[in-house]
């Protein structure tokens, strides 16, 4: 794989992991959970992923 094409899937990757964040996001505040952070969440959810 072309430097270039490494960087445009890397690229790719991140916009669709930011899009999942957002849904993440929204959902959270459709669910009362304003007051958790994008960032918060984050980290929340790769804890419970390592805890198991």
């Amino acid at each position: 794989m072309s430097e270039l094409n490494l960087f445009g899937l890397i690229d790719l990757v991140s916009e669709k992991h930011a899009e999942l964040r957002g849904e993440v996001r929204q959902r959270c505040i459709q669910n009362g959970n304003e007051d958790v952070t994008p960032q918060e969440y984050y980290l929340m959810t790769r804890l419970e992923k390592h805890r198991n």
